[in-house]
């Protein structure tokens, strides 16, 4: 269906509605054009018509709201399979953000940051999952490769997806990075939880950026308040910047900590503040405040680092061929 048919069907039903309706309406001073406004009881309701749904249209919906409409919607067709995932999906994930699935359970690691493995128990695979683009795994690159082949192959079909709980750099391979390019835009989201983990971390984006993945879509969890000082953070925070990969510092919350994102005692021995922890947050989230000063950072190498041997993957976990070009050969 073309978006003008669409756009046809949804004013015949919002004038049956009673509706004052507006079509390709110029609603600020950005030229942006809206497909339809609706005038209730004074407030601008934005509908966009679309013939898929994704990141790109969810961004502008956004910025809709943002320029002042009270209410912004997007339609779609009926027999978009996306749409139509979208109504069917009634589970308690999706009921906090109805684009978000899981196809695996658990982690293999034990870190000693994180409660995953206490609460979900040990690693496995769901046979089947809400077919949404938003991947909420622990551990998604700790699964098989066929498993991995099927979350791809269904990640393709939406054009875009979002890694959102991020993917075990010390897991990636060539072949991971390759089938991930396939995806027209993932958002991948790595993590450095360790100033130890750097050389593997560095591995890992260049495995992406080889594979074709675009470095804005690369982001990377940098964990902090655990073991390290506010300017070990701060430097490991910069250290990810320095590659143009946008850093989100993480703060680590304890399991017994009775308040959500507190500084308890053992972060304050560390040197942590509520002041510093604003001061960090504020600067990579919000671009507001400023840096402190920070010893001098040894630079990061100029080439590519010498790679190091990937980690002994699961047992059970069945080989592929890794790709020898940019662009992945499987």
């Amino acid at each position: 269906m073309e978006e003008r048919t669409l756009a046809a069907a949804v004013v015949a039903w919002l004038r049956a509605q009673h509706y004052t309706v507006y079509q390709e309406v110029q609603a600020n001073s950005y030229d942006s054009i809206a497909d339809i406004v609706v005038d209730v009881n004074a407030r601008a309701w934005v509908i966009e018509c679309k013939r898929s749904f994704g990141l790109a249209v969810l961004e502008d919906a956004y910025r809709w709201q943002g320029w002042g409409a009270s209410r912004v919607s997007v339609a779609v067709p009926r027999t978009s399979s996306h749409c139509t995932e979208l109504r069917a999906m009634h589970g308690v994930l999706q009921r906090v953000n109805p684009q978000a699935t899981r196809t695996t359970l658990g982690c293999i690691r034990s870190c000693p940051f994180c409660g995953v493995r206490r609460i979900e128990g040990r690693f496995r695979e769901l046979d089947d999952w809400p077919d949404l683009p938003i991947i909420c795994d622990n551990n998604l690159l700790a699964a098989s490769y066929r498993h991995f082949d099927r979350v791809i192959d269904r990640l393709v079909r939406w054009s875009w997806c979002d890694f959102n709980q991020g993917l075990d750099a010390r897991l990636l391979t060539p072949y991971h990075a390759s089938r991930i390019a396939e995806i027209h835009k993932p958002i991948v989201r790595l993590a450095l939880d360790s100033d130890s983990d750097r050389t593997v971390w560095q591995e890992a984006v260049e495995m992406l950026r080889h594979a074709g993945v675009a470095k804005s879509c690369i982001r990377t969890y940098v964990l902090c308040g655990f073991d390290a000082s506010p300017e070990a953070d701060w430097q490991r925070c910069e250290f990810v910047e320095s590659f143009g990969i946008k850093a989100l510092p993480m703060w680590f919350h304890s399991r017994e900590a009775l308040e959500h994102n507190s500084v308890t005692p053992a972060q304050r021995k560390l040197g942590w503040s509520e002041k510093r922890q604003r001061q960090l947050m504020g600067w990579y989230y919000r671009h507001r405040g400023c840096k402190p000063a920070l010893p001098m950072m040894p630079s990061r190498p100029p080439h590519p680092v010498a790679p190091s041997p990937r980690q002994v993957i699961p047992s059970g976990r069945d080989e592929r061929p890794q790709p020898t070009t940019p662009g992945g050969v499987r």
